[in-house]
């Protein structure tokens, strides 16, 4: 349920709001983009540009509720290159639908940088696209925006899950330009967000961490984090919500699908996700006969391929080798595990368990 990012523009810093929505608008109509194949290994090509491989853009959590949310877009460049220098780097990401700016801040080469460059297209309460110059980053650096921002329509109960994709970009000068090619590159990434319609799913980005819970008829899940490890991040994202079994293979889950999503943690790096099965599925009349299943596909169909979840040690931590399982892990061969179970209630078919960050949403069922 993952998405990628991008962005746009790669004029000097004092270039107006209205002048970077509108160059950036262009660019994503007509696919344009220079190779920079030095700065960006695979650069983006085609309409629409393809992923390039020195921008990421993540969008998390990758659900809000429809009551409220806080969600935050990072856009991230890195020059890929060893001996060249991208000049005037700049750092956008547009919504496909308006937001509400909260917050933005930069890091460049992981240290806080300037703002009071960046700016909200058309304004900061109805914005479609943010920018910040970063300056020139050297060979192996990096630059890094994170906006904190709130979507309009959730404040209200949509008729349909509303999807809002962010793409991401930088755009970069090359000395006196790739040979051949204008002298700025524009490199691009995409990522989404959807604003649940119901209460299948809870999600926003918690200042101190906290709790958020999904649920549907038979099926609830809850997660409950601390504080995001990144100090860089504004805030905790994290999401929790339940989907329907027919997103993986017929006949593989009695269950629907839970699902969560949240950073890697500071402290002990473990978040609690605890899963309610209401009634039971057919054919379980004990808690503890149930075998919990993890996705390892990471993509739709969910559970082509998945593991076990293990019972978690005596001091509730998760079996070694503790890492995310690699795609396509199974239990027929030796995998690492990200979560494990460390208790079990009957009363209230209930499963507790503790699980570390994953880079894709966690998926469970049984």
């Amino acid at each position: 349920m993952r998405h990628v990012s991008a962005r746009a523009l790669g004029l000097i810093g004092g270039t107006g709001a209205a002048v970077i929505a509108a160059v950036l608008v262009l660019v994503l109509a007509s696919g344009g983009t220079a190779a920079g194949k030095n700065i960006c290994t695979v650069p983006s090509a085609g309409t629409p540009p393809s992923p390039a491989s020195c921008v990421t853009e993540l969008v998390a959590p990758h659900f809000v509720s429809k009551t409220g949310g806080s969600p935050i877009s990072v856009t991230k460049f890195r020059n890929e290159a060893s001996g060249t220098t991208a000049t005037h780097v700049v750092l956008a990401a547009s919504f496909s639908s308006s937001v509400s700016v909260a917050t933005i801040t930069v890091a460049i080469n992981g240290s806080p940088a300037d703002t009071s460059g960046c700016t909200s297209a058309p304004s900061s309460s109805s914005a479609t696209a943010v920018s910040c110059p970063v300056g020139n980053i050297a060979g192996g650096g990096t630059a890094k925006m994170t906006v904190r921002f709130a979507v309009g329509a959730n404040t209200t109960d949509p008729p349909a899950d509303i999807k809002i994709t962010v793409t991401g970009s930088t755009t970069y000068g090359e000395g006196g330009g790739t040979p051949g090619q204008p002298a700025n590159s524009v490199q691009f990434n995409t990522d989404s967000l959807t604003v649940s319609k119901d209460a299948s799913v809870q999600g926003d980005c918690l200042d101190g961490g906290g709790t958020v819970t999904g649920t549907t008829t038979g099926q609830t899940t809850s997660a409950t984090v601390g504080t995001a490890a990144d100090s860089s991040l504004p805030c905790t994202f994290v999401d929790a919500g339940v989907l329907s079994n027919t997103f993986a293979p017929l006949g593989t889950l009695k269950s629907q699908i839970s699902f969560v999503d949240f950073p890697a943690l500071g402290g002990t790096g473990l978040a609690t996700v605890k899963i309610f099965f209401t009634p039971l599925p057919t054919g379980v009349s004990n808690v503890n006969q149930l075998k919990l299943l993890e996705d390892t596909n990471y993509a739709v169909p969910f559970f082509s391929t998945y593991i076990t979840v293990p019972d978690c040690d005596r001091s509730g931590n998760i079996p070694a080798p503790v890492a995310i399982p690699a795609k396509g892990a199974t239990d027929a061969v030796a995998h690492s595990n990200d979560s494990c179970i460390f208790n079990r209630k009957n009363a209230t078919g209930e499963l507790d368990l503790h699980a570390i960050s994953s880079p894709f949403d966690s998926h469970f069922g049984t």
